[in-house]
C-alpha cells in the first residue's frame, strides 16, 4: 500500500509539470504582412527558461470561417535570456493577413493562448480551440507596414497578461523585445484620478494598477467606472474606461468593483488621441451592488474657437466622467455643447459654420442616432469619452427634445434662365455609371427639377463605361447617354455633352473607374463650340484670331501633364455661345482632402491632406484665366467644380489664387457668413467649394 501510495503520488507530480510551465509560455511576437510581397512572416515564444517546446504547435485559425488551415511545430528549449525566462522565433510562412488567429497549444494538446490579430476576436469551429473565443490583438500590420517590422509585447512581467501589444516596430526574433523585461511585478494601488492624472495621457502607463470604484455605465467591451468623491481638482478626471473583450456577463451600473489592471493609452486608429484604460488581469471583483451614482459633472461651456490646446485640454478633463450637458444637434449623430451661446456662427438651419482659424470645439458627437438636424435637446446625462476622432456622449437614456427642428431642405432653386440670362450649375455625381441606375434617376430628378434644367452644368467623378472594374475602358459614352436619358424622363431638356477620356488609371479616384469631369449643355439654348480634336495629353490655349479671342481645343484639358494633376482629375475648358456672345467654361474636380488629420487628433496644428497639390491646381488654373484676360479684359469667364477646398476668407484656401485676379466667388459675394456653406461633415457645416 505505501508503495501504491508513493506512485500515485509521483504520478500527480509528474503529470503537472507540462501545465504549470505552461501557463507562463505565450506568444511574444508575430509578424504576419508588410508592403509588397510578404517575407519573414514568424511568431515568437516567451515562457520560463528551460521549458522544453518539443511537441508543441501553433495552431493558424482563418478568421473567416473559424477552421484551422495549417500548423507551425514547434521544438528546442527556451533559453536562459532575462531573469529566468527567453523566447524562440519560429518561422511562419503562408501566414495570412487577418482577421486570423494563433492557437498556442502544449504538448498534451491544450490550447494554453488563443490569440488573433487583425482587428477582431472570432470563434474557433474546429481543431483544439473549438468553442474558444480569440482575444484580439489591439495593434495590427497592413499593407503599408515596412519590412522588418513586427507586432510585439512590451511592459514587465512574467505571463501573457502582464504584457501589452505594440507596434508595428522593428522586429526581433529571437531577442528579448524592445521595452520589455521579465520579473515580478509591482501593483500599485492608485485612486482613478492618479491615473487620469492632469495630462493628456497617464503617467502610470504600462504600469499594474488596482482601483475600487463605482460602474456608471456599460459598454460592448467593457464598462465605465467613477471615484465618487474624487479628489476635488478640475484638471484630473474622476472616470476611466476599462477595457473588457467581451461583455462581463452580470455586471450591473451601480455596482462597485476592485480590480487589478494595467494602465493603458489606447489609439483606435492612426492620428487619434488616445483613451486612458484599464486592462484588467482576471475578472473584476464586485465588492457591493446598488450603490447610488456618482453625481454628474456638469460640464459647463468649452472654448469658442481654439480645438488645440483649449477644446482638447477641456474635454480631456472630463474623459470618462458621468456628466451633465445641454446640446444643440446638427444633425443625428453630433451637436453644439451648450446650445452654441459663444460659437462664432450659428447658421439659419439650426447648424455651426466654421471659420478660418475656428473648426469649433463646441461640437460633440452624441452616440444617439435620433435626433434631426436642429433639434435642441435637454440636458443630458451620460459618460464622456472618445471615438472615431471626436469626443462624444454616451447618454444613459434617449435625449429629450425640446425645441424641435423646423428646417426644411430646399428641393429646388428660384433660379431659371431667361431670355437675357444664363445658368450654370456645378453636380458631382459621385461616381456615377450606366449600372448605378437609383443614382442615375436621382441625379435625374435632381438636374430637371431641383436645379431646374441650367444651361450649362460641369460634371465631376463621371466613370467608365464599366464603372470600378478594372477592364481597361476608358470611354464614358454609356455613362452620360445614360445620365442624359434620366433628365430627359424626369422632364428635363435633352442634353448634350463634351469630355474627354483619361489614359486609364492616371486620374485618381475609386480604382477601374476612371473618373473624369464633363460638360453638359442644353442646345436648345446655347452652342458648345467645337474646335480641333483633343486627346487626353493635349493642352489647349487661347489664341486671337480675327478680332476674337478663342480657345485653341475646345473641348480641352489644361496643361495635363502638369506635376499638379498627376494621379488627379485634369480641369477641362469649352468654349460656349450665348445670345451671340463668347462665355468661356472651366470644369475642375481638385485632389481629394482624404487623409486629413482628424480635428480632435494628435497631430495638431491640424493637417489638411492634398493642400499643397490643391494650391498648384488653383495656380493653373489662375494663369489660364489670366491669359484670357490678358487677350481680352471683358471676357466672360466661369471657372467651377468640387475645388475640395474652404472658400477664400481662409488663409489656407487655395480659392484666393482665383479671387485675387479678379473672378467673383458668389458664395462669399452672395451670403453671410454663417450661410456660407454647401456640405456637413463631421458636425460642421462646411465651407467647402
Amino acid at each position: 500500500m505505501m508503495l501504491n501510495l508513493a506512485l500515485a503520488v509521483a504520478v500527480v507530480l509528474v503529470s503537472c509539470v507540462p501545465p504549470c510551465a505552461g501557463q507562463s509560455v505565450f506568444i511574444n511576437e508575430v509578424h504576419y504582412d508588410n508592403k509588397c510581397v510578404d517575407v519573414g512572416e514568424f511568431v515568437e515564444i516567451a515562457g520560463l527558461a528551460g521549458t522544453n517546446l518539443a511537441g508543441w504547435t501553433v495552431k493558424l485559425y482563418n478568421g473567416r470561417d473559424g477552421q484551422v488551415y495549417d500548423t507551425i511545430e514547434l521544438d528546442e528549449v527556451l533559453p536562459d535570456q532575462l531573469n529566468g525566462f527567453g523566447v524562440r522565433a519560429f518561422k511562419g510562412v503562408g501566414l495570412q493577413n487577418g482577421p486570423d488567429g494563433l492557437a498556442l497549444v502544449n504538448s498534451h494538446g491544450d490550447v494554453e493562448q488563443f490569440v488573433s490579430y487583425g482587428g477582431r476576436s472570432f470563434e474557433a469551429l474546429d481543431g483544439p480551440a473549438e468553442g474558444m473565443t480569440s482575444t484580439a490583438i489591439r495593434v495590427s500590420e497592413s499593407g503599408t507596414t515596412p519590412v522588418g517590422q513586427s507586432l510585439q509585447l512590451i511592459g514587465i512581467g512574467r505571463e501573457a497578461s502582464d504584457f501589452m501589444w505594440a507596434g508595428p516596430a522593428d522586429e526581433s526574433p529571437g531577442r528579448v523585445n524592445v521595452g520589455q523585461s521579465f520579473g515580478e511585478v509591482d501593483i500599485l494601488e492608485k485612486k482613478i484620478y492618479d491615473i487620469q492624472g492632469s495630462g493628456r495621457k497617464s503617467t502610470l502607463e504600462g504600469m499594474r494598477v488596482e482601483t475600487t470604484r463605482i460602474v456608471t455605465s456599460l459598454a460592448r467591451d467593457g464598462f465605465y467606472m467613477q471615484d465618487p468623491e474624487g479628489d476635488g481638482r478640475s484638471e484630473t478626471s474622476d472616470g476611466i474606461f476599462v477595457f473588457l473583450d467581451g461583455f462581463l456577463e452580470g455586471l450591473e451600473v451601480g455596482d462597485e468593483v476592485r480590480l487589478r489592471a494595467r494602465v493603458q493609452e489606447d489609439v483606435r486608429s492612426s492620428g487619434d488621441l488616445s483613451r486612458t484604460q484599464l486592462l484588467p488581469a482576471g475578472q473584476p471583483e464586485v465588492v457591493s451592488m446598488g450603490n447610488d451614482l456618482p453625481k454628474p459633472v456638469v460640464m459647463g461651456r468649452p472654448p469658442s474657437d481654439k480645438i488645440d490646446p483649449d477644446g482638447i485640454d477641456f474635454y480631456e478633463k472630463l474623459e470618462g466622467l458621468s456628466r451633465r450637458g445641454s446640446q444643440n444637434p446638427l444633425r443625428r449623430d453630433l451637436g453644439v455643447v451648450d446650445g452654441g451661446r459663444e460659437a462664432t456662427f450659428i447658421n439659419s438651419i439650426g447648424g455651426i459654420t466654421i471659420s478660418d482659424g475656428d473648426f469649433n470645439p463646441e461640437h460633440m458627437q452624441i452616440d444617439d442616432g435620433i435626433s434631426r438636424l436642429g433639434d435642441k435637446l435637454g440636458d443630458m446625462i451620460g459618460v464622456l469619452s472618445y471615438d472615431y476622432g471626436n469626443y462624444e456622449v454616451l447618454p444613459a437614456e434617449a435625449p429629450s427634445v425640446i425645441t424641435p427642428s423646423t428646417f426644411q431642405p430646399k428641393l429646388t432653386t428660384t433660379l431659371r434662365g431667361t431670355a437675357d440670362a444664363l445658368t450654370v450649375a456645378t453636380v458631382n455625381v459621385l461616381n456615377l455609371d450606366p449600372s448605378d441606375r437609383s443614382q442615375l434617376t436621382k441625379f435625374g430628378r435632381v438636374i430637371a427639377y431641383s436645379l431646374q434644367a441650367p444651361d450649362i452644368i460641369g460634371l465631376q467623378e463621371v466613370q467608365d463605361n464599366s464603372g470600378s472594374i478594372d477592364d481597361g475602358t476608358v470611354s464614358a459614352d454609356e455613362t452620360l447617354k445614360a445620365l442624359v436619358e434620366a433628365i430627359a424622363e424626369a422632364r428635363g431638356p435633352r442634353y448634350g455633352w463634351r469630355e474627354i477620356d483619361p489614359l486609364n488609371d492616371q486620374d485618381g479616384g475609386q480604382d477601374g473607374g476612371n473618373i473624369r469631369v464633363a460638360f453638359l449643355l442644353n442646345p436648345d439654348r446655347v452652342t458648345f463650340v467645337d474646335r480641333g480634336r483633343a486627346g487626353p495629353e493635349d493642352s489647349t490655349d487661347v489664341v486671337r484670331r480675327g478680332g476674337t479671342i478663342q480657345l485653341t481645343l475646345s473641348p480641352g484639358r489644361i496643361d495635363p501633364t502638369n506635376d499638379a494633376f498627376q494621379k488627379s482629375r485634369k480641369p477641362l475648358a469649352g468654349e460656349f455661345r450665348f445670345k451671340g456672345e463668347t462665355v468661356f467654361v472651366i470644369v475642375n474636380h481638385f485632389i481629394s482632402r482624404l487623409g486629413s488629420c482628424a480635428l480632435f487628433g494628435s497631430v495638431q496644428p491640424l493637417c489638411i491632406s492634398g493642400q499643397k497639390k490643391r494650391d498648384a491646381q488653383a495656380a493653373v488654373n489662375a494663369d489660364f484665366v489670366k491669359r484670357i484676360l490678358a487677350a481680352d479684359p471683358h471676357a466672360k469667364i466661369v471657372v467651377l467644380g468640387d475645388f475640395n477646398d474652404y472658400d477664400e476668407t481662409f488663409s489656407t484656401s487655395s480659392l484666393r489664387m482665383l479671387t485675387d485676379i479678379g473672378l467673383i466667388n458668389l458664395t462669399t459675394d452672395q451670403l453671410e457668413p454663417p450661410e456660407r456653406f454647401t456640405t456637413i461633415f463631421s458636425a460642421e457645416a462646411i465651407r467647402k467649394l
